[in-house]
């Protein structure tokens, strides 16, 4: 069960981030910059439009490169074979 999450793991994240670094490399690019205006007034209220900082830092392809190294890391300490199953996973 643990190999399972750990291999599927690693080949949905290498396989989402070969073909991010394929496309980037055809000159498609994945990310998508949106930018909507609007004539609204909003009386009394401060909004910036700009979200959350944390939000702004995670992208997708980070998402993708974090699943990838979580499960080459996780079979990794599998093969080393003498440590508890937390243990592996709070490593990985």
């Amino acid at each position: 069960m643990e190999y399972n999450i750990y291999l599927w793991t690693a080949v949905a994240g290498c396989t989402m981030l070969g073909i991010t670094v394929v496309l980037q490399l055809l000159g498609l690019d994945a990310d998508v910059d949106a930018e909507i205006d609007g004539g609204t007034d909003l009386d009394g209220a401060d909004v910036d439009g700009h979200g959350n900082f944390f939000f702004g830092v995670l992208s997708l392809k980070a998402l993708v490169a974090f699943l990838g190294a979580f499960g080459l890391t996780g079979l990794i300490l599998m093969k080393q074979g003498n440590m508890a199953p937390m243990m592996r996973a709070l490593l990985a």
